[in-house]
């Protein structure tokens, strides 16, 4: 096939980009089914949510590869056991900035299995941190895919004044949310 970084008569083919927010904290979510999911982070723990969310990133990696596709791929991950901060995956842990965003496969593969339970910040920061992921490399398709397994800590207000913010950015934002315990997805997060 044609390599899609080609451009064709002086047109650059359409940029992709993915945010997925990873819902890391210490919730259980009730009847979900592990069946088929290993400790993908290999902490020696049991299975959990986490597991399954990391299990599902490396998958669709996988397809990516598997269609020649290419994209811009990023990871914020949050806990509902909040601390004032999120955790934005460095995909180059070896410099001093913060590299949260990558196209290479194989930087995306090697991250995930790293992350681990965190007590990092609420949904809206969550939000946040991938409004600005958005901000600072902006791509013609962009991709929220929010994971959740239990309900949200912070105030409705908060929660609608960052998707406010993610619906200003002056490209749109296609938002999947997904609810691991079978709780209804709050319907902000519905772009």
């Amino acid at each position: 096939g044609l390599d899609a970084t080609w451009t064709v008569n002086g047109i650059d083919p359409p940029t992709t980009s993915y945010v997925f927010v990873l819902d890391a904290s210490l919730n259980v979510p009730n009847g979900f089914d592990f069946t088929g999911v290993a400790d993908v982070n290999a902490n020696g723990g049991a299975v959990t949510h986490l597991d399954a969310q990391l299990d599902a990133l490396l998958n669709f990696s996988q397809q990516l590869g598997l269609n020649n596709q290419t994209a811009q791929l990023s990871i914020v991950v949050y806990g509902q056991n909040a601390a004032p901060t999120t955790l934005t995956v460095d995909f180059d842990p070896g410099t001093p900035a913060i590299d949260a965003i990558t196209s290479v496969l194989a930087d995306f593969n090697a991250a995930v299995p790293t992350i681990n339970p965190q007590l990092v910040s609420p949904y809206a920061q969550a939000l946040a941190a991938a409004e600005a992921i958005f901000a600072a490399s902006p791509a013609d398709n962009q991709n929220l895919v929010f994971f959740a397994a239990g309900g949200p800590t912070d105030l409705p207000a908060a929660i609608t004044a960052a998707v406010n913010s993610l619906n200003a950015l002056p490209v749109p934002v296609v938002t999947t949310a997904f609810s691991l315990d079978g709780a209804v997805t709050p319907p902000e997060l519905l772009l």
